[in-house]
């Protein structure tokens, strides 16, 4: 039996490239919507430790992101980098910082900071 290519088959073989290639592309851009956005802290670092009663975090995301540091919305820059200062008590303060888009995961970092009286 001799196999010869067809006007018929090169059709349907062309379809079928087509809708893969289509369905290919909508798994990546779905991945991209439902996945949480990269959230990079700046400052301060983890376990860092001072004897002011505030400290500024900056930090970077993606720009579509919302920005919540201890559950509170802060606005980031056009860019998703943001800066916000915040209180601190005496003793061991744990910071939340979360990011998160519309359709994805929540992605959320934590930074732990000691204050110490001053000497």
């Amino acid at each position: 039996m001799k196999f010869s290519v067809t006007p018929k088959i090169l059709k349907n073989l062309f379809i079928a490239i087509i809708f893969l290639l289509c369905f290919t592309y909508l798994g990546v851009e779905a991945q991209e919507i439902f996945n949480p956005p990269n959230l990079e802290i700046f400052e301060p670092n983890n376990n860092f430790t001072t004897n002011e009663k505030s400290i500024t975090i900056k930090g970077s995301s993606c720009k579509e992101a919302k920005i919540y540091i201890n559950d509170k919305g802060i606005l980031a820059e056009s860019n998703g980098d943001f800066t916000e200062t915040i209180g601190l008590q005496m003793g061991v303060n744990i910071i939340k910082i979360e990011a998160s888009k519309k359709y994805s995961q929540t992605n959320t970092v934590y930074r732990k900071v000691l204050v110490v009286e001053s000497i």
